[in-house]
C-alpha cells in the first residue's frame, strides 16, 4: 500500500520551484521472515531512485520500521521543476484570398 503523506511546493528564483513529497509504503507479510529481508533489499533499491517525467530522482531520506508484522517505509523525494509560461491561445484565424487578373 502506498500513501502520499505530504507534498510542498517551495518557490525558487525565476519561474522555478522545488517539489517535496513524503510517501509511506506499507508491506504486509504472512510469510517467513526471510521474505521480509529479501523484500528490504528489493524495496531499498527500488525506492531509492524513481523516474519522474523521464528524470531520475533520488530519495532524500528513507526510514523503515516494523509494526505488527508489517514493514513501513517512509521516503522523501525532492524534485526541481520549472513552470512554463502561459501563452494566449489563438481563437480564430481568418484570411482573405484575392486573385487579380489583368487582361
Amino acid at each position: 500500500m502506498v500513501k502520499v503523506l505530504s507534498s510542498e511546493k517551495i518557490p525558487m528564483l525565476g519561474n522555478r520551484f522545488r517539489l517535496s513529497v513524503n510517501v509511506e509504503i506499507l508491506f504486509f507479510n504472512d510469510r517467513e521472515k526471510s521474505d521480509l529481508f529479501e523484500f528490504d533489499s528489493i524495496v531499498g533499491s527500488g525506492i531509492s531512485e524513481i523516474s519522474v517525467l523521464d528524470r531520475k530522482v533520488l530519495a532524500d531520506k528513507i526510514a523503515m520500521d516494523i509494526l505488527d508484522n508489517k514493514r513501513r517505509y517512509t521516503v522523501s523525494y525532492t524534485l526541481c521543476c520549472q513552470e512554463t509560461e502561459d501563452f494566449p491561445l489563438m481563437e480564430t484565424v481568418s484570411s482573405k484570398e484575392v486573385i487579380k487578373i489583368e487582361l
